[in-house]
């Protein structure tokens, strides 16, 4: 038997927030700065990636995603990850991290006897 375990977090009213697919694609953004890059890296459209930018705006109070609008035509909006997110995400992935060492033991010590 194997344990699998998915750790997310929602805001008060059930609304998907953080998982770790939503954190590997804002860890993403912010290095390639480019929803483009981000959307290929993923296998998914730019429209998506969108949309989780989107749902983090509006459901979250800090300011998570920075847009930083080319400065002609010719060049693409930058987007990073403000400092406010970058601490969220960081804390995501040690919960993460912690949640499912501690279910692997527990699992262990109840299963694999």
């Amino acid at each position: 038997m194997n344990l699998k375990v998915k750790v997310w977090i929602e805001d008060g009213n059930r609304n998907f927030l953080f998982g770790a697919g939503k954190t590997k694609v804002l860890t993403q953004l912010d290095k390639t700065g480019s929803v483009k890059e981000t959307a290929v890296l993923n296998n998914m459209s730019e429209k998506k990636v969108l949309q989780h930018i989107k749902l983090l705006d509006d459901n979250v109070k800090e300011s998570m995603v920075l847009r930083i609008q080319g400065q002609d035509e010719t060049k693409e909006t930058v987007y990073l990850l403000s400092v406010e997110a970058r601490v969220i995400l960081q804390a995501y992935e040690i919960l993460d991290y912690d949640v499912k060492k501690y279910a692997m033991q527990r699992f262990a010590e109840l299963y694999k006897k």
